[in-house]
């Protein structure tokens, strides 16, 4: 009989959906273009999210000021304060 358990499927990217055990807490920023190409924050949004590495390096965003999680402020696991 075999004892082993299925292994649970990694968290995914809430926004891109991939599969990925390094997401960190992070908070999305909408961005504005004026007409002389002057990039200005529109708005950051007050929901926390779990992005991938490939998220974070290629949208706009913020890290969370203080993660849910341990008493250190590192977040446990995504899904934490979701």
């Amino acid at each position: 009989m075999d004892e082993t358990k299925p292994q649970a499927a990694p968290p995914t990217c809430d926004s891109c959906g991939a599969p990925d055990d390094r997401l960190e807490p992070v908070r999305r920023v909408y961005l504005d273009v004026d007409d002389v190409g002057g990039v200005r924050e529109l708005a950051t949004l007050d929901d926390d999210e779990w992005w991938c590495p490939a998220c974070r390096a290629s949208y706009p965003h913020k890290p969370v000021p203080d993660p849910p999680g341990r008493a250190d402020g590192a977040p446990t696991s995504p899904g934490a304060g979701r």
